[in-house]
């Protein structure tokens, strides 16, 4: 009777750890799975190709033509931006000129209203800014995405110094026109429209 309790006992041990050891192959087993991502990037470029040749060419590195200039004269100054990154953009840029006498010193060409939308306009002491979003549609909250490699084309061509007098005779020092360009991404973005991308600037 021994014996046989003996045997059972020990067939019953065997048992446990046959168990254990297939509870143990199943804890420790592994697996890898590797996947593979490519991250990408939105950037951009401003470029004033036709100002930039001019400087080139102009003493100091500024065109003949925006040297010493009086009321009424014009420079060309195209900024452009283009898409050189990875992804599609949203595009906006921001222009600030200088302003005097309630005026602003200068007057760009028309801008194209049928690929650039205003966006907003303030004023703080002697800086004009305004901002423009690149923008096709009749609604200037329609964004236009920007695809790699494309440009947006000039958001004006020249620019031309203010006649008006008082202006002018206001001026401090070397007057600049400051142009800066943003690029950003289409998709994830906070929000979930592009009525969302483009409240960012309107403020």
């Amino acid at each position: 009777m021994k014996k046989k309790t003996i045997i059972a006992l020990v067939v019953i041990l065997l048992a446990i750890a046959l168990v254990v050891a297939g509870i143990m192959a199943y804890f420790t087993s592994t697996d890898t799975a590797t996947n593979v991502f490519t991250i990408g990037n939105v950037t951009i470029d401003l470029t004033e190709p036709v100002w930039d040749a001019a400087a080139a060419t102009g003493s100091g590195g500024i065109p003949d033509l925006a040297q010493n200039m009086v009321p009424g004269a014009s420079v060309a100054k195209d900024p452009t931006v283009t898409n050189t990154g990875a992804n599609d953009a949203y595009i906006f840029v921001k222009v600030e000129i200088p302003y005097y006498a309630n005026t602003d010193l200068f007057v760009p060409t028309t801008i194209d209203t049928s690929k650039w939308q205003p966006v907003s306009d303030s004023v703080s002491g002697n800086t004009h800014t305004y901002v423009y979003a690149y923008a096709t549609g009749a609604n200037k909250a329609d964004l236009t995405a920007l695809i790699p490699g494309a440009n947006t084309g000039t958001l004006f061509d020249t620019v031309t110094l203010t006649t008006t007098q008082a202006a002018v005779e206001a001026v401090q020092g070397n007057p600049q026109i400051v142009v800066t360009a943003y690029g950003i991404q289409t998709t994830e973005v906070e929000g979930s429209s592009q009525a969302d991308v483009f409240a960012l600037f309107n403020n």
